[in-house]
């Protein structure tokens, strides 16, 4: 019985850990962690310096959609 209730307490454990994890990977892949004035600092200097996919990696999912949107109205 007590076997039982200590692999369920580590698969709890494993499952948390992995949870937390894609929580810190899609907190800094999405720029969470940059404050709006420092992400605005980075997007223009990608600006400068011509690196125009960087720049758009830097937008929210939903800016990426409207942007795209966008592009194709103008190529029409």
């Amino acid at each position: 019985m007590e076997d039982r209730r200590s692999i369920a307490k580590k698969a709890a454990i494993g499952v948390a850990l992995v949870i937390a994890a894609a929580g810190a990977v899609l907190f800094y892949k999405n720029n969470i962690a940059m404050n709006p004035g420092d992400t605005l600092l980075k997007y223009m200097s990608y600006a400068e310096d011509g690196k125009y996919e960087k720049m758009y990696d830097l937008l929210n999912e939903e800016s990426q959609k409207s942007n795209f949107k966008r592009r194709i109205y103008q190529e029409k």
